[in-house]
């Protein structure tokens, strides 16, 4: 798969042999043009955008999140405003007494390291494959996402893509 900005059509990744399929995202440009001139409120400039993104500080901490995003977390803004990454995924490691991001789990979190890089250094990182064992009414069960991210001013876009399989 190929993802290619959705703004001005900038290849973002290298498409993988035989595979003709084509996403969309958005380049570190557009994302800061876009934020930059930004004429509406965030949320609403968000929902505009075809795929589940938060908004997130370099902790991993949610600021907002679109539509898509809510709808695939189960949680209307309040559930996730201020709360880390894992505990609104439902992280099952975030729910241990030191929390997410603390827990000796959390070294190998996916999400975090995507996250952090892309705040600490400004490169983003593209379909990123991560695992959460996540906490769910019939009890754990592990769930596979495609996380992308962008650095926009002092905060990172995180996108997050459920997949199917590890695959």
């Amino acid at each position: 798969m190929q993802e290619v900005c959705t703004w001005c059509g900038l290849q973002l990744s290298e498409p993988m042999v035989r595979d003709t399929a084509v996403t969309h995202g958005i380049c570190a440009t557009c994302a800061r043009k876009l934020l930059n001139d930004l004429t509406e409120p965030l949320p609403e400039f968000l929902d505009k955008l075809d795929a589940p993104v938060a908004l997130v500080d370099g902790d991993g901490v949610v600021l907002t999140a679109n539509g898509r995003a809510r709808n695939l977390l189960g949680k209307d803004q309040p559930q996730l405003a201020g709360r880390r990454t894992g505990e609104v995924m439902e992280c099952v490691n975030s729910f241990e007494l030191e929390g997410c991001g603390h827990t000796v789990h959390c070294n190998g979190c996916a999400i975090r390291y995507a996250v952090e890089t892309t705040y600490l250094s400004g490169a983003a990182c593209s379909d990123v494959l991560a695992f959460l064992d996540q906490r769910t009414p019939q009890g754990t069960a592990r769930s596979w996402y495609s996380i992308s991210t962008e650095k926009v001013a002092d905060k990172v876009l995180l996108r997050i893509e459920p997949r199917g399989d590890a695959a």
